[in-house]
């Protein structure tokens, strides 16, 4: 069962990435199965409000980004050093973390616990900011095959109907 504090950095950043979505909305659930023997603190599906989009697009992807599907925004909540270090410590158990599985990717942990050049190369790092976060490190976007993005999104919606309180955020119910 996960802390308070790793539930706290979960949604803090389920409702950070909320805030960069179109109306089209923001699709979103916790402990999230993305690939073989690696669940994601959360995942969010959403497509940015163009100032964002700018922000995270690559360049030459800028020209074509309404054709761009839903990002798929991954999340860690790390509570401490240990925490981080069994997530993406070195060895074999940890080579899912070092390759992407969505278009972006983010380490969410309190203010201090991690320096932005500890984070693998394509992964952002958000920290606590008084009630809300601070993006340190920007993610590098990821290209990804549309059919993974699917297999991916698949399960944030599978989860949302078929596990009770996948899409719960600040203790109420949210709309799918």
């Amino acid at each position: 069962m996960p802390s308070d504090l790793h539930q706290e950095l979960t949604q803090r950043a389920l409702v950070w990435v909320r805030k960069m979505a179109t109306l089209r909305g923001c699709r979103r659930g916790f402990e999230i199965p993305v690939a073989q023997g690696y669940v994601a603190d959360a995942v969010a599906l959403c497509s940015f409000q163009n100032r964002f989009s700018c922000e995270y697009l690559p360049e030459e992807d800028r020209r074509t980004r309404f054709l761009e599907p839903e990002h798929v925004c991954i999340f860690e909540a790390k509570q401490s050093r240990a925490d981080f270090l069994k997530t993406f410590g070195p060895g074999p158990n940890h080579a899912n973390r070092h390759e992407p599985i969505g278009t972006l990717h983010w380490c969410v942990a309190p203010r201090g616990l991690i320096g932005p050049d500890e984070v693998p190369g394509f992964w952002g790092l958000l920290e606590t900011a008084g009630r809300g976060l601070r993006e340190i490190k920007r993610p590098t976007y990821c290209r990804q095959e549309e059919a993974r993005l699917f297999e991916v999104a698949y399960m944030v919606l599978w989860y949302g109907v078929n596990r009770k309180g996948a899409w719960r955020l600040n203790g109420r119910e949210e709309d799918a």
